[in-house]
């Protein structure tokens, strides 16, 4: 990804504000230089969403030109103009060494199924992940975004006097992250979580090769929320807990503070109560839900 340059931008343009961050290698190892978080105010459809970024790059005296472009994706419950969804389907009749146009010459005919506009504005592309349990045929990776929505993000960063690199979706841009870091190669089994303002995606990896990925609708703000309620944090308290962990300082008893802390991740859903209780998530339980 970094190529011949040692820094990247990473850039998330969201409903209500843009992340941003400039990534650099140190010694084969990625280091963040600068990262913000600018809001986009409500009710303002022609806020200059690039004239902001490029603000804060010649604010902050940042060369890096190339950008990554991370997209908010979806399992696949709306499949509109405005969000990206992605699939996993079973293919029993692709072999798994199938050639990749091959492949999405094949799901073009289903693209209909996933979403509720003209296949013909969609931009779709998919990955084999592994082979069926009954050794015939692979499971299969499909993502599709709007047309349009890939366009707009791309004018943007342009604007900005940037090069756009790629278009990723969020989860996948952490993915790549953390195999580039050797994270995925470390264990045998890994559980990758992205926990985003309302919606948390979590892959489950095994061998460096994803088995196992799903969505649920909650997140930071739920955490910040059972934050307040059971430890009396004001919001930026709360904030604060969750980014740098500085609640300990608030709390004499670490061990009730901790207790706590992990009531507020239980907030995730049932699924993120593993996460609370042993640090890690039972595989069946992620592969079943």
């Amino acid at each position: 990804m970094f190529g011949r340059s040692k820094s990247i931008l990473g850039i998330d343009i969201g409903a209500h504000s843009v992340k941003l961050v400039e990534l650099i290698v140190v010694k084969g190892e990625p280091m963040i230089l600068h990262g913000t978080l600018i809001p986009i105010p409500p009710g303002e459809p022609d806020y200059d969403v690039a004239q902001q970024i490029r603000t804060y790059l010649e604010n902050h005296h940042i060369k890096t030109k190339q950008a990554v472009i991370a997209l908010p994706a979806s399992s696949g419950e709306s499949g509109d103009s405005g969000t990206v969804v992605w699939q996993i389907l079973e293919r029993p009749e692709i072999p798994q060494d199938v050639k990749r146009k091959d492949l999405l010459d094949t799901i073009s005919f289903e693209l209909e199924d996933f979403i509720s506009y003209d296949p013909e504005e969609a931009v779709y592309d998919c990955q084999t992940l592994y082979p069926c349990s009954n050794g015939e045929g692979s499971w299969v990776l499909l993502v599709i975004a709007h047309r349009d929505l890939v366009e707009q993000r791309i004018r943007i960063v342009r604007e900005a006097a940037l090069q756009p690199l790629a278009v990723d979706l969020d989860f996948f841009a952490l993915e790549r992250l953390a195999e580039y870091t050797g994270q995925l190669n470390k264990r045998n089994q890994v559980l990758l979580m992205d926990i985003g303002e309302s919606k948390t995606a979590v892959g489950f990896y095994q061998w460096n090769q994803l088995q196992a990925i799903f969505d649920f609708h909650a997140g930071g703000r739920n955490i910040s929320t059972e934050l307040q309620r059971n430890l009396d944090f004001d919001p930026l308290q709360a904030e604060e807990a969750k980014h740098h962990q500085v609640w300990i300082e608030h709390v004499g008893d670490v061990e009730e503070e901790g207790d706590s802390f992990i009531e507020a991740i239980s907030a995730l859903g049932p699924q993120a109560g593993y996460l609370g209780s042993a640090g890690t998530w039972r595989v069946d339980t992620a592969i079943e839900n």
